[in-house]
């Protein structure tokens, strides 16, 4: 028995006849006959008693219209609220974000959510570990590279360039390098082994040399704020090095540019809360494109 067989049902049910289920079904009246004659034969039994201008329904044929009655209410029901959960902006979306990345979302983006989107509850993650999307270790993530898995949707939100930067209290004290080959002169903030995965990370240490004293630390917002601190020259995104005060790049040219992306599992790409933070989150990077890139940052010093 096909649910195609019990919607003859619930056409003869509405349209009263053969002709009126007809009509509901927009098909002709042997179609609605022929589907009849099939659904009585799979269930074995006369569901309608034939002739007469109107519909007659068996005891059998009234229970089976009752059990389609049921089942269309369900689904109806069902339809409704799947519908409800893609229109409606409201309920929580959790944003897994790299940690360095988190001070300026939550300064741009949190409050544009808040105006945008007053029924949506937005929780801002930090970490270094990439978060399983589709075992719902967050609804949508930041990433650094364009994931593999076919079931996750990645959307290219943004470039960063990345660069040296000191601090003007450094430079007055050690002075900057001429050119990189002078490098191993200078006091180099690296970074963990473990980071090196991301590329730029891993840039100072074939500058690093053997003097004593190098600083290797385990995050970007260290690296940030011993370059706050005047004590040495770091690789930093420009956004990051946009918030420290009186910095200057070691460097006109960045040591490398990236593309970052908006990752969400495919099974949320219909619902409307998803869209609304992806949307937002969009327009912020765009809209913030010269701090991403590095474009309204101080030059080099002379």
């Amino acid at each position: 028995m096909e649910w195609s067989h019990l919607k003859v049902l619930l056409a003869l049910q509405r349209g009263g006849s053969i002709a009126g289920a007809a009509r509901e079904l927009k098909v002709d009246h042997s179609t609605v006959s022929r589907q009849l004659s099939a659904l009585e034969e799979a269930v074995g039994a006369q569901l309608l008693i034939r002739g007469g201008s109107g519909v007659t329904w068996t005891a059998q044929g009234t229970r089976l219209l009752e059990a389609a009655l049921q089942m269309d209410a369900a689904a109806s029901d069902a339809m409704r609220e799947v519908r409800g959960v893609l229109a409606d902006v409201t309920g929580s979306v959790h944003v897994s974000v790299p940690t360095g990345y988190l001070p300026i979302l939550i300064r741009l983006a949190l409050p544009r959510l808040e105006a945008e989107c007053p029924g949506l509850t937005v929780k801002m993650e930090g970490t270094y570990q990439q978060v399983d999307l589709a075992r719902g270790g967050a609804d949508i993530a930041i990433r650094m590279a364009r994931p593999k898995e076919l079931d996750l949707v990645a959307k290219r939100a943004f470039s960063e360039a990345w660069f040296a930067y000191a601090s003007e209290r450094y430079v007055a004290r050690r002075g900057l390098p001429q050119d990189m080959e002078n490098l191993p002169d200078h006091d180099l903030v690296l970074y963990a082994e473990r980071l090196h995965g991301l590329e730029p990370l891993g840039w100072p240490d074939r500058f690093s040399g053997e003097r004593i004293g190098r600083i290797r630390v385990d995050t970007i917002e260290a690296a940030a704020q011993i370059v706050a601190a005047g004590g040495g020259v770091a690789v930093l995104p420009a956004f990051v090095a946009h918030d420290i005060p009186s910095v200057v790049r070691v460097f006109d040219t960045p040591i490398a540019a990236k593309e970052g992306w908006i990752v969400f599992h495919e099974a949320l790409r219909g619902t409307a809360r998803t869209r609304a933070v992806v949307d937002v989150l969009t327009k912020v990077f765009r809209e913030n494109r010269s701090v991403f890139m590095g474009s309204d940052s101080p030059a080099s010093a002379d």
